[in-house]
């Protein structure tokens, strides 16, 4: 009785997570401290110090003083003695000159899977980029602990082959799955060691940097992903072109590729911003004039508003389960960055891709209408939740602010579908 008592307990708490750092690099308590207060911050986790007790097994089982290296099973396996449901696993890597890169994933300790991965978009030379970064990198990774699992069930590996420059080939590759994560397409997007491993083991990777397409569809079966992105990156004449594709495990076909030629690389913002740009292209999905932002519901926005002002049983009964609900509009709100264009907001997802909101104004019940060209230029935006019988929810914006509001459905405001 004592034993499910404390089960029931413990199951009440909030999840439980730790951070862990590898390798010896001064920043590293800097980082672990920063990243631990973003978790606590959120009010919806329970950190975990970064014991001595769970630092000197992951020390003994992992080799750890000799290569800084952690193992996902491994770890996840050692979360799992501790009670914990998932580590934030944190690498600090030294790139080109005096650069630092940051590379992070967040494990979830019962099934060992990668839930979420983000990394420094550019390099970390001083104090005031290292905060920048780590502001960032916490945002990121408390989206990746938010994001459903269960709405999304692709999962991808990424291989990159070898360029002769670790450079280019660890933050390309870190960037290809971060950005495939950040598509919300994809669950579990890896780069797994375990992965990685088997292919040096059986491919010879180590000596010839590359392996076959049939080496990586069999390890893909096995190690259960249903797409396998490789990239290869051929240097020539100072600079670089990278040819990827997105092969599907079980059919060999394949039903995407991308090329970026061309690329000259100077630092790790150059190889972040063109690893963004394939993981978009291979990532998004055929959307019929609707945008695929990234976000964590894989709600796509259509690229422009309905024509004209609609009251709020108008647009229900043209559009009924089209029109946005007031979580996804709520989502657009906190998930995307808005910036004012003078006419409207440019909102930019996750992935990079954006939508334009104009602020159109607004039609009140005696049907004039408002706003429009005028100095406090308003956008309103009918969600498909009501709110009572006389009112219903709308995102409401003009220049210098957004929010969600509700208004008598009587009033005739712009619509902007979803699917």
């Amino acid at each position: 009785m004592l034993s499910a008592l404390s089960l029931t307990a413990f199951a009440q708490q909030k999840p439980r997570i730790a951070v862990y750092v590898t390798g010896e690099d001064p920043m590293n308590e800097i980082i672990a401290n920063r990243l631990m207060a973003g978790f606590v911050n959120s009010g919806k986790y329970m950190p975990v110090e970064r014991s001595a007790a769970f630092l000197a097994a992951v020390s003994k089982e992992h080799e750890y003083e000799r290569t800084g290296e952690v193992d996902d099973e491994q770890i996840a396996k050692l979360g799992a003695q501790f009670g914990i449901q998932y580590i934030c696993v944190v690498s600090v890597l030294d790139v080109w000159n005096n650069e630092k890169y940051i590379t992070s994933r967040i494990l979830d300790v019962t099934s060992a899977e990668v839930i979420g991965s983000c990394s420094s978009n550019g390099s970390i030379s001083d104090g005031g980029t290292l905060m920048t970064a780590l502001d960032d990198l916490t945002k990121q990774l408390n989206k990746a602990l938010d994001y459903s699992k269960e709405s999304q069930t692709k999962r991808v590996a990424v291989y990159v082959s070898k360029t002769g420059n670790k450079n280019i080939d660890i933050i390309l590759g870190d960037q290809l799955v971060a950005g495939f994560a950040r598509s919300g397409e994809y669950i579990a997007v890896e780069r797994t060691n375990a992965f990685l491993k088997q292919i040096k083991k059986e491919s010879g990777y180590q000596k010839e940097g590359n392996v076959s397409d049939e080496d990586l569809l069999r390890l893909g079966k096995r190690f259960g992903v249903q797409y396998v992105c490789v990239a290869q990156t051929i240097p020539w004449g100072g600079t670089y072109f990278i040819s990827s594709r997105l092969v599907d495990v079980e059919t060999a076909e394949v039903p995407k590729m991308y090329n970026a030629e061309n690329k000259t690389f100077n630092n790790s913002k150059d190889v972040v911003e063109v690893a963004q740009e394939i993981a978009s292209n291979l990532s998004e999905r055929s959307s019929g004039g609707y945008v695929n932002l990234g976000l964590p519901s894989r709600t796509l926005w259509k690229a422009e508003n309905e024509p004209g002002f609609y009251d709020y049983d108008q647009a229900m009964a043209e559009f009924g389960n089209n029109l946005p609900t007031k979580e996804q509009l709520e989502e657009l709100k906190t998930f995307c960055r808005w910036t004012w264009t003078g006419d409207g907001y440019e909102v930019n997802g996750p992935n990079g891709k954006s939508i334009f909101l104009p602020a159109a104004g607004f039609r009140d019940c005696s049907g004039s209408i408002h706003s429009v060209g005028s100095y406090d230029e308003y956008g309103d935006y009918w969600s498909a939740t009501p709110n009572g019988s006389k009112y219903a929810w709308l995102l409401f914006f003009y220049s210098s602010e957004g929010r969600m509001s509700y208004r008598n459905r009587c009033y005739g405001h712009s619509v902007r579908l979803v699917k």
